[in-house]
């Protein structure tokens, strides 16, 4: 059931929000607001402040709210630390991730909340985000796999909007995030869940993602790309698929032949299902990017 209003003081809220900040002031004060105003009001946040040097702590411990909590690392441990210990210090049955950079619309731990308490079979939920830029404007939707599409494309990086997702507390303290998968933690973390729990995505925008030069899709898209391969080749149990092949899946790279990634599609899908329409459409757009490439170099 869920509970609303707030928890009373002393009682474990619904939902964790877990925020790790490093360094976050520039885009901080809207990311805390717009946890703040959530229209479920049964939650805590719960910010780990990593080392950050930049005044990020004291400007969330300047809201003075009682559903505000501040965990400071005694240096700065990284991304994947600060979320395994969160995971640790969460009172909610839920934990709800957010990032220091981003906004989530007023409805999501509302919706998430509702859907999750309905399905209890259901271990993670996630949404469809907004990718906003620095000043907020918003520039084009992600719309992850709904519904009997999410199974046969989960395999494909990444399935679920990591920074959007809510998850049974209880699982995530039996399933950490692995340090091995730095940037990519999420991915992987969600191919070791394949096999013990459903997923589902709510097919409504209430994230917004902010795009800007500090974050991780911009500075670390390397780094992501090859531990993204890595957790796919151990899902599969070997390497089914080659790095240059991955990259073709995903159009980072032209340089595979479309009839040659037609196959790796087919060996990348063998756990999780095979999707004809999918590969047809999406290797008929990958045909036509490959054929401009390839007459651009002539």
């Amino acid at each position: 059931m869920m509970r609303d209003p707030a928890a009373a003081p002393g009682e474990a809220p619904a939902i964790t929000v877990l925020m790790p900040v490093y360094n976050g002031a520039a885009f901080l004060g809207p990311a805390v607001a717009s946890v703040l105003s959530q229209s479920c009001t049964d939650f805590e946040l719960l910010a780990i402040d990593d080392g950050s040097s930049d005044g990020s702590g004291e400007i969330i411990a300047g809201y003075g709210d009682g559903r505000v909590r501040i965990h400071k690392n005694p240096e700065n441990l990284g991304l994947i630390a600060s979320l395994n210990t969160g995971i640790d210090l969460a009172r909610g049955r839920y934990i709800a991730r957010m990032d220091a950079d981003d906004i989530s619309a007023p409805i999501r731990l509302a919706r998430q909340l509702e859907y999750l308490e309905q399905h209890p079979g259901v271990g993670v939920c996630s949404t469809w985000a907004t990718f906003i830029d620095e000043q907020g404007s918003e520039l084009a939707v992600l719309k992850t796999p709904v519904g009997r599409e999410l199974r046969p494309l989960f395999w494909r990086p990444s399935p679920l909007v990591h920074a959007a997702a809510m998850v049974r507390t209880s699982i995530l303290r039996e399933h950490r995030y692995s340090p091995d998968f730095a940037h990519a933690e999420d991915y992987e973390l969600w191919l070791r869940l394949y096999d013990v729990t459903s997923f589902h995505n709510l097919a409504e925008p209430l994230y917004a993602i902010r795009r800007h030069p500090g974050s991780v899709s911009s500075c670390k898209r390397e780094t992501q790309l090859r531990n993204s391969h890595r957790a796919l080749c151990r899902f599969l149990g070997g390497e089914a698929v080659s790095y240059e092949e991955f990259e073709s899946l995903l159009h980072v790279d032209l340089a595979v032949n479309p009839l040659k990634r037609s196959f790796a599609y087919i060996r990348a899908a063998r756990r999780t299902g095979f999707d004809a329409g999918y590969l047809l459409r999406d290797g008929w757009q990958y045909a036509r990017e490959w054929l401009k490439h390839a007459r651009s170099l002539r």
